[in-house]
């Protein structure tokens, strides 16, 4: 006996409707899965279909794929990342002209006499390190240092760019004796770094209280180097017309989109772009006052991103600058050299070569103050040890290859 719906239909063939419907739904699901662009998915949660969305974001092929989970906001149009990635809603935060209270300032901007050269230094600093800061100071920031080592004087204007941290930390004892510190009132972290750069711009910038519109060079770098003045004052000679902005140049650098890494940037926020524009490394790097003011005034109309060098080098593209822009040798080797015994991967056995040494701008990574001012007493030792020895043009990076005292001149640094 054959059983029968009640229309008559025999049960086999509603089987075999009913498996049909169910595959055609699950291929169904399965296509909108996959191709659900993030504006589709947006649609769909702020028409109530769905309330969570699950993107598969693919890295190099099926084969290397991550699942992570983001709601849409209705009114924003764009997602929100959940845990376990919460921490990068902070990513679209950034604002250039977000007023942030400020809670240190440094000493007014100095005048210097006709003839003679003001040099601006943003440093990146943290609240926590003042044994830090106080090497520094005692080392490369001493404007001793730079006063006589190039052929017009140098007046050297360091100031110290800090959030605050999570613990309490005073800074009104260090603030008032130095009068070096800028501190605005927003978190350290590793995002932040950008925001640092505008208040760095803040400060140069002529239309505002906190100013230094007369210094002739700006200089940004980072609290982790060792800096030698004369070889970045020889920079100086290279400045021209069609050379504005000097450092260690990372070009044509695709953007990271591993969610895992620190320097992930999220597809909303370079959403017109494939590759970075040109950009230098945070280290340090040279400007002129003409591209400061430029790069000061455009910050307003240009997005900020929240990797800061990427950023600067959106900011130098949008005035039409990249051209502009000189790659140093003597910077760029500088930045992966690190000292021997702390850990360093890269070029740590040449560290202790002076003549290696006397040919690069800068040293990265210094793991503590302590070991700062014990190898940056030497310096000074060593640069004259070089310039008596060597063969050298006055104030540039070239040297002659020669040996001198047992040692050879194995890096010729010309530009």
């Amino acid at each position: 006996m054959r059983f029968t719906s009640r229309h008559g239909i025999p049960l086999t063939a509603l089987n075999q409707v009913c498996v049909l419907l169910y595959v055609s739904i699950v291929l169904y699901l399965l296509y909108r899965f996959i191709s659900w662009s993030f504006s589709s998915v947006c649609e769909e949660i702020n028409r109530g279909l769905v309330d969570e969305a699950r993107i598969l974001q693919l890295y190099g092929g099926w084969g290397r794929h991550l699942y992570y989970h983001r709601l849409c906001n209705e009114t924003s149009k764009r997602f929100y990342y959940i845990e376990p990635y919460a921490y990068l809603n902070s990513l679209f935060k950034f604002r250039p002209e977000s007023n942030y209270p400020v809670l240190q300032r440094p000493r007014d901007c100095p005048s210097v006499p006709p003839g003679e050269l003001l040099v601006l230094m943003g440093i990146k600093t943290m609240p926590s390190k003042a044994a830090l800061r106080s090497a520094l100071r005692e080392t490369w920031l001493n404007p001793a240092d730079w006063a006589d080592k190039y052929s017009s004087k140098i007046h050297l204007f360091p100031i110290f760019l800090l959030g605050e941290e999570a613990s309490s930390i005073s800074l009104d004892e260090e603030a008032s004796t130095y009068e070096d510190l800028l501190q605005y009132k927003f978190t350290e972290s590793h995002y932040n770094l950008t925001v640092k750069d505008n208040m760095f711009f803040e400060f140069f910038q002529t239309r505002t209280r906190l100013s230094c519109p007369n210094a002739h060079f700006v200089v940004k770098g980072d609290d982790d180097i060792l800096l030698v003045p004369e070889n970045l004052l020889g920079h100086l000679d290279l400045i021209n017309e069609t050379t504005q902005l000097i450092g260690c140049m990372h070009r044509n650098e695709e953007i990271n989109r591993n969610i895992r890494s620190k320097y992930y940037m999220p597809s909303e926020l370079v959403s017109s772009m494939e590759h970075y524009p040109n950009y230098f490394s945070g280290a340090a790097y040279l400007i002129t006052n003409e591209v400061a003011s430029e790069l000061a005034a455009a910050r307003f109309d240009v997005p900020m991103l929240p990797l800061d060098d990427t950023w600067i080098g959106v900011l130098v593209k949008s005035i039409n600058r990249t051209s502009d822009m000189l790659s140093s040798d003597s910077i760029c080797t500088g930045v992966h050299v690190v000292p021997k015994g702390s850990g360093g991967w890269s070029m740590a056995n040449d560290y202790d070569d002076p003549c290696f040494l006397a040919g690069l701008t800068i040293y990265h990574r210094y793991p503590s103050p302590e070991r700062l001012l014990k190898q940056g007493s030497k310096f000074a030792l060593r640069i004259r040890f070089i310039a008596k020895n060597c063969e050298s043009e006055a104030n540039s990076l070239r040297f002659a290859s020669q040996k001198t005292s047992g040692c050879s001149l194995r890096f010729r640094f010309a530009f």
